[in-house]
């Protein structure tokens, strides 16, 4: 049965009475917020009242497999940052309160004043933008509350890692963007086992993330970065694991074709309704390459893509995604001059990084690098995403990593990436494609 608004503010209440003839008013101290280690430096927030407990008034129980949950992410590496605006005569409790009930250690971050808990949508966003002011890479939220979702969308956490629970004995949740809506965390479980990359494979020593300090000053200082800003306003992340080939394909066509007047339309977005109330002859899509569209014109169908059984070789195997060579074809599907180069051991080293850089340095020309994540010391397996710079000093590579869930924009040092493309995959090595303007 589902609890009226009246009976919750009268357990609310009648709990702060309690709580005050037991221990007093006793405000938690505002706990500093921690430098972020050098890399990795990935962290998960979670919202403690209705999202830890079963409800907002609920301060003294826990929703069932909350703790799990939480040390889930912890044993992936993540740092994990618990938030709350809970009234002053009770944050004192909550340090106890998440011992007993085994939650793993982490940052607490308690409204300290009035204003803040009467605006906890305004004092989070501002702890979170700290957070990310300090380093931290904030991958994954969870919340409650409309507020909650409000603070988070400002700190610029992805929609698809934020989720909202359900509070006992409520319909629905609350509203605000978020990819699902919890009724608990059990179910939930299997995600963050299965779904969630480990934190620790986020960089290899080796590797520098680009959203550190030191990341954008590499690009200050780098030798050739001639297409950067046209590749970083046309880009977008992969929404499927198998296509960041498309995905890529579709940022560089953007890339090259913005402002032409035969953008294609892509209306397999739109839902059924979404015209009732447009004006006749007025067509709403934004004209632009999608990674749908792009799908449509290679050789290679949707269907095989996603795993549709192919013979290759006369063996029938499911060839997820794209192979280097297919993702070639597919880029001369949609009209591209480009030159295939496959890494294999008759090409040099500095044969390769020559290419790159001098593609790179070169306006209106454009690469894309195929390679293996493990070879290079992250997590999963081949992937394709188009480069943005080289910097000459640390000989490195920035990789605009169309999966920035998985490991976001990073530079790579010349050698580890031309030996993560120096691998197998199917029937020959991977490598890159060169892009010229036409």
């Amino acid at each position: 049965m589902q609890r009226s608004a009246g009976s919750r503010d009268v357990r609310h209440v009648l709990l702060g009475v309690l709580l005050l003839l037991g221990s007093g008013c006793a405000q938690l101290p505002r706990q500093p917020v921690p430098d972020a280690p050098p890399v990795p430096a990935r962290a998960v927030v979670f919202d403690i009242d209705g999202t830890l407990t079963p409800d907002v008034s609920a301060v003294f129980s826990v929703r069932k497999d909350a703790a799990s949950a939480v040390s889930a992410y912890a044993g992936k590496g993540y740092q994990v940052i618990y938030l709350s605006a809970r009234v002053a005569w009770l944050s004192a409790g909550i340090p106890d309160w998440l011992k007993k009930h085994g939650f793993p250690d982490g940052t607490l971050q308690v409204a300290p004043t009035r204003a803040d808990r009467q605006h906890p949508d305004v004092y989070k966003t501002g702890v979170l933008k700290e957070f990310i002011s300090r380093g931290w890479r904030l991958d994954y939220a969870y919340g409650d509350s409309s507020t909650d979702l409000l603070a988070y969308a400002a700190a610029g956490i992805p929609k698809e890692h934020v989720f909202a629970l359900r509070r006992e004995g409520d319909a629905a949740c609350q509203p605000g963007v978020a990819a699902e809506c919890l009724a608990g965390w059990t179910g939930h479980l299997a995600f963050i086992a299965g779904s969630v990359a480990s934190a620790r494979d986020a960089a290899a020593p080796d590797l520098l993330l680009f959203n550190s300090d030191a990341g954008l000053a590499r690009l200050d200082l780098a030798t050739a970065k001639a297409d950067f800003a046209a590749l970083a306003n046309q880009f977008e992340a992969q929404t499927h694991i198998a296509f960041c080939g498309p995905t890529t394909a579709a940022i560089v066509l953007n890339a090259l074709r913005s402002g032409s007047a035969d953008l294609p339309r892509d209306h397999s977005r739109l839902r059924a309704g979404d015209l009732r109330h447009t004006p006749a002859g007025v067509d709403p899509v934004v004209a632009r390459f999608t990674p749908d569209e792009v799908i449509a014109r290679g050789a290679k169908t949707r269907a095989q893509v996603l795993g549709e059984p192919v013979t290759i070789d006369g063996k029938t195997i499911q060839d997820y995604g794209y192979q280097v060579r297919q993702f070639d074809e597919l880029l001369r599907a949609h009209g591209l001059p480009t030159r295939l180069v496959i890494a294999d051991e008759k090409m040099a080293d500095d044969a390769i990084r020559k290419d790159l850089v001098d593609n790179l340095a070169r306006r209106g020309d454009f690469v894309v690098v195929n390679y293996q994540r493990k070879a290079i010391g992250q997590q999963g397996g081949g992937h394709i995403s188009p480069l943005g710079a080289y910097d000459a000093a640390s000989d490195s590579f920035l990789v605009l990593d169309v999966n920035p869930a998985n490991a976001g924009w990073v530079w790579i040092p010349a050698a580890t990436l031309i030996k993560g493309m120096r691998t197998f995959d199917t029937v020959e090595n991977r490598g890159y494609v060169l892009i010229r303007r036409q």
